[in-house]
């Protein structure tokens, strides 16, 4: 079974100019990894930075930008 991670930065206290914090979180679907980052996207509010999910080889295969685009 695959393991997706799903990188998680955010702004502290909301300052796009502060240094970012990083959390991580592991799912064994990529659908539920994707559905959970645009969770923070539309909860995280101005705190929100990016998510990255990466695969099981640490290859990055889906991106979400703060503004909502997609890679």
């Amino acid at each position: 079974m695959s393991k997706y991670i799903l990188n998680y930065e955010f702004y502290p206290t909301g300052d796009e100019w502060e240094e970012t914090d990083m959390e991580w979180k592991e799912f064994d679907s990529l659908d539920t990894a994707i559905e959970f980052a645009h969770e923070l996207l539309d909860n995280g509010g101005v705190n929100f930075a990016g998510v990255d999910v990466e695969d099981e080889n640490g290859e990055i295969i889906y991106t979400l930008f703060a503004d909502g685009r997609e890679f």
